[in-house]
């Protein structure tokens, strides 16, 4: 296989090394969460406590799943969340 790369923009030689991999079937990519989260779990993936998270869902920053005894945030919420915040 042969890659030929445009290095007149370095930074951006990750981005094109994943784009011409991507176009010619060599990557894939991971398929986006569906499932609820739990609030231990978003805590721990996202790096914060799950206090915070808790603190999250109260301002409605996070969306919580309805009709449901424990507290599960939603997938959706979480993508957008995650699209505005810097994982540490």
């Amino acid at each position: 296989m042969k890659l030929v790369v445009d290095l007149s923009d370095p930074d951006s030689f990750g981005d094109e090394v994943c784009r011409v991999m991507k176009d010619r079937g060599l990557v894939m990519v991971a398929p986006k969460r569906v499932e609820p989260w739990s609030v231990s779990e978003l805590a721990e993936v996202a790096g914060v406590s799950r206090t915070t998270i808790q603190r999250l869902v109260e301002g409605g920053v996070l969306e919580r799943v309805k009709h449901v005894g424990r507290v599960l945030v939603t997938a959706q919420s979480v993508a957008r969340w995650f699209e505005g915040k810097e994982m540490v």
